[in-house]
């Protein structure tokens, strides 16, 4: 029988006031779902008390269980402020315990970020039902109320980059990292922080009057409205970030990994939920079309407590009137009679959306796979009065449908049964996989097109493959370049600006999967003007790349194309529905710029094509690819001229629809495979933010953080 353990870690350095009462809540919390809690708390959260803890729940731990733990406390990020070389690690990250002022030289009393992947790993090597939440901070930033009152400074004394370089150096010599972490992120672990890696993490009074982590309160509210209906993480964070942004604007709780999961299963719901609110009588969808939204969606809306709805009430929608690249607006059915929507807003769950199908090539002797694809949302039979190429061909071949994409690639082969069950279950199965090519053709074209809302930046692009720890060969970037199946590949992104920039990097392949590389950073890495990253080098710069495999019952005959797609934003913003299913065309309404009043939301996307080849191909007719590892990088300029096949970003599809909301107000549940590529930073999961506080409405607000320099 499986087991439910949460290893509860409250470290109380520094005098915060809220560490403790944070645990108690999620005592509460997880012991009413069955949990057996293992308390790690006050003079028991050391170095060697936390490591011991972790270590005895991965060895209690069977496959099958379900695994919390959960850290409040201090957190601190420090910096290579020197940065005498590129392409290195320029930043770490360490929880901080009890007993931190007792480090020394060589005994450092932290621990890293590089410590926690590998324990998450160890752990998920065990379970893979695993849930980390990290309520801590990173800055070293002091906090006043309002009213100019002084509290007390949570920030710790100095600690050198270089000093923790050396540390992780001894540590890796002593044999205590063994194997390889996730390099695209730990796929098992649903990873919950409680801000973005630059940002503050608050500690205020809340409505019982106690301390209180902003993002352990907002969880534990979130959780409780929904308790006993199946509900995704990826819901839940909406409110969660809802709750928290009321009193705390510029704090963006996150959340990795499978994030489409129920709360602590391996169950996945459909996740399109959206934040709506009425704001001065309109009502506003926080996403645009960057992530799908178009003119025409339908959307219904509850509240984020179902309690508040009245049964005998007929169910609210939104119908999309105008739609930007990162907002959108929206015209209610009818107000609802819970007011909550006004200042707490709501969800907002699409139930019907306007799609442009394309067409595809049918034989003429299978009537049924006709049928399909006349009720598909996304396809439509090709005729001669089509404007645009058929997407792909449906082949009969003896005793089985062949799915042929527009390049005559063999996508997928689907045997027909000689029963009427197993032929109609055949040509279910090879439409959802043309449907799948459909949603993933919009992103693949993706691009800026309204100048007004195109970014100025210098980003540098370096994509190359790995041999031997060092770079290969370099892409040319100009369509024609070619991986071997088996090879792998980094992707360095470098600043060269002044200005932050925020970089969010998809793979597409043949098949449509699409699938984040950047999951680790769910609104983007953020990277300051001068840095760069290297996706592909593992805890200790070491470049490995990741090796690129072939698409799984994709004929080999033939080299397929694969794609990089880079969007980069001067602001934060989450591409998750992107990376799981998208839909198709949007239109943009021109004047949708009146009703945005934030600080412009600006943008651009670059492309990266190329072919990969099986490993049976002989390449010995085809001329190689320069091999110059110094070959200068892509330098992308914003403002050069729009390439002239690509679809409008108003154009990118929706996520998929989740279920259709007519009658109930019961969150939608439904399995859905999540294929996620993330780097392995449970820190981003845990990204540890500042803790900033404020007192409740009645009193002036109290701040305090949990915050290092």
């Amino acid at each position: 029988m499986s087991s439910k353990r949460a290893l509860l870690i409250a470290s109380t350095y520094g005098g915060l006031n809220g560490t403790m009462n944070d645990v108690k809540t999620m005592e509460g919390l997880l012991t009413k779902r069955d949990f057996e809690i293992i308390p790690c708390y006050n003079e028991n959260a050391t170095r060697a008390g936390i490591l011991e803890a972790w270590n005895n729940l991965i060895e209690s731990t069977s496959p099958g269980d379900a695994v919390v733990i959960y850290y409040s406390g201090h957190g601190a990020l420090v910096h290579d402020e020197k940065r005498k070389e590129k392409n290195k690690s320029w930043q770490f990250q360490f929880l901080v315990p009890v007993d931190y002022d007792e480090s020394t030289e060589g005994d450092f009393r932290g621990i890293l970020d590089v410590e926690i992947s590998y324990l998450l790993r160890d752990t998920t090597d065990k379970t893979r039902n695993v849930t980390i939440v990290i309520d801590c901070c990173h800055s070293g930033r002091m906090f006043r109320d309002p009213d100019e009152e002084p509290v007390k400074h949570k920030s710790l004394s100095k600690v050198q980059f270089h000093d923790l370089n050396l540390y992780l150096k001894q540590l890796r010599e002593k044999g205590y990292f063994h194997g390889e972490v996730f390099q695209l992120g730990n796929p098992y672990a649903v990873r919950i922080a409680a801000a973005a890696t630059a940002e503050s993490a608050c500690e205020h009074i809340n409505a019982r009057g106690q301390w209180s982590g902003a993002l352990t309160d907002a969880l534990a509210k979130a959780m409780g409205e929904t308790d006993g209906i199946d509900v995704s993480w990826r819901t839940t964070l909406v409110r969660v970030c809802q709750l928290v942004n009321t009193r705390h604007q510029w704090q963006h709780p996150q959340v990795e990994g499978p994030d489409t999961r129920a709360h602590f299963s391996l169950q996945h719901v459909k996740s399109g939920a959206l934040y709506v609110k009425v704001e001065n009588g309109k009502a506003m969808i926080d996403a645009g079309s960057v992530v799908g939204v178009r003119k025409g969606n339908v959307y219904t809306v509850v509240p984020f407590n179902p309690d508040e709805a009245d049964d005998g009430e007929p169910v609210v929608e939104a119908t999309v009137t105008a739609v930007a690249a990162f907002k959108s607006k929206a015209a209610l059915t009818h107000m609802p009679s819970w007011r909550s929507i006004n200042h707490e807003g709501a969800l907002a769950f699409l139930k019907r959306d306007v799609v442009d199908k394309l067409p595809v090539s049918l034989p003429q002797a299978l009537g049924g796979l006709q049928a399909g694809v006349e009720e598909s949302r996304y396809l439509k039979p090709s005729s001669p009065d089509d404007k645009q190429a058929p997407l792909a061909e449906f082949r009969h071949e003896e005793g089985s449908i062949v799915l042929v994409d527009h390049q005559g690639v063999r996508i997928r082969t689907r045997p027909i049964d000689s029963t009427e069950e197993g032929t109609s279950q055949a040509f279910s199965d090879i439409i959802a996989d043309a449907e799948r090519l459909a949603r993933a053709k919009r992103v693949r074209e993706l691009c800026c097109e309204r100048r007004q809302d195109l970014l100025a930046h210098n980003l540098q692009v370096t994509v190359g493959t790995v041999e031997n720890g060092e770079p290969k060969v370099n892409f040319q970037m100009a369509g024609n370049d070619r991986i071997a199946e088996g090879e792998s590949v980094y992707i360095r992104l470098e600043n060269a600006g002044s200005t932050a920039l925020y970089v969010s990097v998809l793979n597409i392949n043949v098949v449509g999967t699409v699938s984040s590389l950047t999951g680790a950073w769910p609104l983007g890495i953020e990277l300051p003007g001068g840095l760069d990253i290297t996706l592909g080098s593992n805890s200790f710069d070491e470049l490995v790349g990741s090796k690129l495999s072939w698409p799984t019952g994709v004929a080999t005959d033939l080299p397929v194309e694969e794609r990089f797609v880079i969007l980069v934003s001067n602001r934060p913003v989450s591409l998750n529905y992107l990376a799981e299913s998208v839909n198709l065309d949007v239109d943009i309404l021109r004047d949708a710029a009146e009703f945005v009043k934030t600080a412009a939301h600006l943008y651009d996307v670059v492309h990266v094509p190329f072919k990969l080849y099986a490993k049976s191909t002989d390449l010995d007719d085809v001329p190689d690819l320069d091999d110059d590892s110094s070959s200068e990088t892509v330098f992308y300029d914003a403002l050069d001229e729009l390439p002239d096949q690509c679809i409008l970003a108003a154009n990118l599809p929706e996520p998929e629809t989740v279920v259709e909301w007519a009658d109930a107000l019961s969150y939608p549940l439904d399995s859905v495979p999540k294929v996620s590529h993330v780097e392995d930073r449970p820190y981003a999961a845990a990204d540890p933010p500042n803790r900033a506080s404020s007192g409740p409405s009645s009193e002036p607000a109290k701040i305090s953080h949990r915050a290092l320099e």
